[in-house]
Parts: structure tokens; sequence; C-alpha cells
């Protein structure tokens, strides 16, 4: 007979200069058909990553953001809630509950088009009020357009537009640019393009590496030299622990 479980996993979605964006799973078993699981983002400092303790200190994408921009997040996600509760069917057993959730405590970034954006998780949350089961499953990303804290992402453009990175690489998924906009690299699904003073032209790309498939970009800090080794160690520690 199997015991309880208990598994997390974690993972990046967003690194930069100064704050980490991480992604936890987690899932236990009890006793009997007891079943819980949820998905949750939090946002660290990175010089926290490094101390146990200050480790729990984390920060919400909503707080960071202008008060005009929290108050139509508020809406927004009123609106949504409001409208999945009159969808719900109320003649379901009590016993049972789902129903889906927009969360903007769980703000989350994600890459689009070359850069940055804010995401609005939503979440499928069921509960079994016979055996006390309860999930909270991240189901679905909503955009938000509003503009990315500097803060948190200093450099969040192209040096080229977006159009005119699909017209010489039409299975572009991603890009990123230097700040000083004397090297762009593009991701497809299986190679990271790398073009030379793109301002001048994209006619072909001066690097082709191939990687695996189904890639992502996360870091948005430019690392060289021995730097790019210390950002390596310091996630390989905290994600190992």
């Amino acid at each position: 007979m199997n015991g309880p479980l208990d598994f997390t996993r974690n993972g990046p979605l967003y690194v930069g200069n100064k704050f980490i964006s991480i992604i936890n799973d987690e899932y236990i078993t009890g006793g009997g058909t007891f079943r819980t699981g949820s998905n949750t983002m939090a946002l660290y400092e990175i010089e926290d990553l490094g101390h146990s303790k200050k480790r729990q200190n984390t920060t919400k994408l909503f707080d960071m953001l202008s008060r005009s921009q929290q108050k139509e997040l508020r809406k927004i996600a009123k609106d949504f809630n409001r409208e999945e509760d009159s969808n719900n069917n109320e003649e379901e057993p009590i016993l049972i509950k789902e129903k889906r959730v927009m969360d903007i405590d769980n703000l989350a970034l994600k890459r689009k088009e070359g850069r940055w954006i804010i995401a609005i998780p939503v979440f499928s949350e069921y509960s079994h009020e016979g055996n006390g089961s309860y999930f909270y499953s991240l189901e679905e990303y909503v955009d938000y357009n509003g503009k990315v804290p500097k803060k948190l992402v200093p450099h969040n453009s192209l040096c080229v537009k977006w159009g005119e990175i699909l017209q010489v690489v039409p299975d572009a998924l991603d890009a990123v640019s230097s700040p000083n906009k004397d090297l762009l690299v593009v991701l497809t699904d299986n190679k990271l393009l790398v073009f030379n003073n793109p301002t001048k032209g994209l006619e072909k790309a001066t690097t082709t590496i191939d990687i695996e498939e189904n890639q992502q970009i996360v870091l948005s800090q430019w690392a060289v030299g021995d730097d790019a080794g210390k950002w390596s160690e310091t996630f390989r520690d905290y994600f190992e622990e």
C-alpha cells in the first residue's frame, strides 16, 4: 500500500537583475482519498535566494504596479469572476465544487513578441467537502497590456520590430536584443539565431545554435564571462535544495 506523498516542484518564469519570479507546483496525498495540489507564483529578490530565511520574504507583482493599474486589474478580475459565478450550475452537488478564478494576487510575467508582458492567471478551483480534497490549478493566462514596472524589467524592448524579425525568421517564437543594440538573438522551436549589428540588417544570422525543443527565454539580465557562471551557480543551488 502506498503511503502519503508530498511533492513540490518549482521553476523560474522570469529572471531579472534584481528579481526572480518562480512558479511552485505542490501535490500532497493523505489518508484515504484525500488529495490536494496547487500552482502559485512567487516573486523574490535575487540576493535572498542564498538565504533560507530571507526566501520567506516574497513580493507580489500586483503591489509593484501603479494605482491606476491596480484599479484596472481589480475591475478586470471582478468582472471575470462575476461572469464565471453566474455561469456556474446552481444545481451541482454541494459535495463537489469547481469554478474558474482570475487571481490578481498571482500575477506573472510572460514573453510575447520579444518583450515581457503582465499575465493574469486563471485557476481551476476544485474542492471536495467529503474527503477534504482541494486543487488550485493553473488553467491559462490572460494578457494584460499595462506597462511592466522598470524596477522589475529595466530593459524590455527590441532594437528591431517584431514584424521585421518574422520576415526573416518566419518560425520565430521569441527574441531578445542587447541594450546597446549590437546583438539580436532569435528563438525558434529548436535553434537560436544570433545576429550581429541587427539595426543594419538581418540578411543572415552570424551564428546558429541547436537547442532542445520547447525551450523558453526566462532571463532578462545580460551576463558575460564570469558573471554568466555566477548566475548558473546561484540558480542551480536554489533549485537543487
